[in-house]
């Protein structure tokens, strides 16, 4: 995995979100809204490879719930509200449209690598459960 100079993987940063109507645009200055976001990777061309960040959990649904990874360390990871990590859903952006605010811990990057390996599982459980709920409803 390439590193960059001024990004590694396992960092938080803000990351400028260009509103959907102008980012085929040619303005000269694009409309948005800084989000936090977790750096994973990076392209062979230098671009960031991250995972978004939301605050919003307590209203989705047990589904979407399986796959939001809640961060410990909110302090290192440069955050002030309690943050999941959305595992299944990577962007990739310029690194000119983000600023790091911090890193995950130690301790959240093993968690973080254990909860996207056991995703699969749980995903696995969740849909038998759902089978055989929907069994004991058509008896």
């Amino acid at each position: 995995m390439m590193k960059n100079d001024h990004f590694q993987p396992f960092d938080v940063a803000s990351i400028f979100w260009i509103y959907e109507e102008d980012i085929d645009s040619n303005k000269d200055k694009k409309r948005g809204k800084l989000r936090p976001g977790l750096i994973t990777g990076f392209t062979p061309d230098g671009k960031a490879v991250f995972h978004k960040i939301t605050t919003k959990f307590k209203n989705k649904s047990p589904f979407i719930k399986l796959r939001y990874y809640k961060i410990q360390d909110l302090k290192s990871a440069g955050l002030n509200r309690e943050s999941y990590i959305d595992i299944k859903d990577s962007r990739i952006i310029k690194l000119d449209n983000i600023v790091k605010r911090g890193s995950l811990s130690e301790k959240d990057i093993d968690d973080l690598i254990d909860f996207k390996q056991t995703y699969p599982e749980r995903l696995r459980k969740f849909q038998l459960k759902q089978i055989n709920r929907n069994r004991g409803l058509e008896r």
